[in-house]
């Protein structure tokens, strides 16, 4: 009888170790939906202060703000069009509603843009406080990449990347974009079972 009750919780602590989790299985089936879908990258935006600079008569800070927010939207786009090869990349200004209307390469809203068929997942840029040795927090920037159901990606999904630098965007935001890249397409091609 011992034999068989050590039997039966060795063959049930293997059989764990070797049975992917729910998390992970979930990961799979992310990581497949994604390179099929699109990515929909909501981009920092300031436009309600501009339109109240409109609005109060403040027209050259207005246009100075728009032509900053529009340099730096631009480099970000740059970033990713460079880096990221994935799925393909939208980007937005908006942040409610399901209507967005896209910008092109150079920051620019156009309405001739649609997202190709498939599911969205969505790119958002966030501050995050990390202890990472149990003394004390500190604040990053990250990107991180959500679902439809606003779930954070799991690991062992690259979820997010840390920018630094961010959001003073500099020539070091190209590197973690095209290692989240690199990451992604690593995982994808291997064989499902291998995850």
């Amino acid at each position: 009888m011992k034999q068989y009750v050590l039997l039966l919780i060795l063959g049930i602590c293997l059989f764990s170790n070797c049975t992917p989790t729910l998390q992970t299985m979930r990961s799979w089936e992310q990581i497949e939906v994604l390179k099929s879908g699109y990515l929909i990258i909501f981009l920092d935006s300031e436009q309600e202060k501009i339109d109240k600079l409109y609005t109060f008569g403040y027209d050259k800070r207005a246009d100075k703000l728009t032509e900053k927010q529009e340099k730096q939207q631009g480099k970000i786009i740059e970033i990713f069009n460079k880096n990221f090869t994935f799925c393909p990349v939208y980007f937005t200004r908006d942040t409610l509603g399901t209507d967005y209307v896209f910008l092109n390469r150079n920051a620019q809203p156009d309405e001739s843009i649609r997202p190709k068929e498939g599911s969205p997942f969505f790119g958002k840029f966030e501050n995050r406080f990390v202890d990472e040795y149990g003394d004390e927090e500190r604040e990053i920037y990250v990107f991180q990449i959500f679902d439809k159901d606003n779930q954070r990606l799991r690991s062992p999904f690259p979820a997010y990347v840390e920018l630094q630098g961010y959001p003073a965007i500099n020539v070091n935001m190209a590197f973690p974009i095209n290692s989240l890249d690199k990451r992604l397409h690593t995982y994808f091609a291997k064989p499902r079972g291998k995850r």
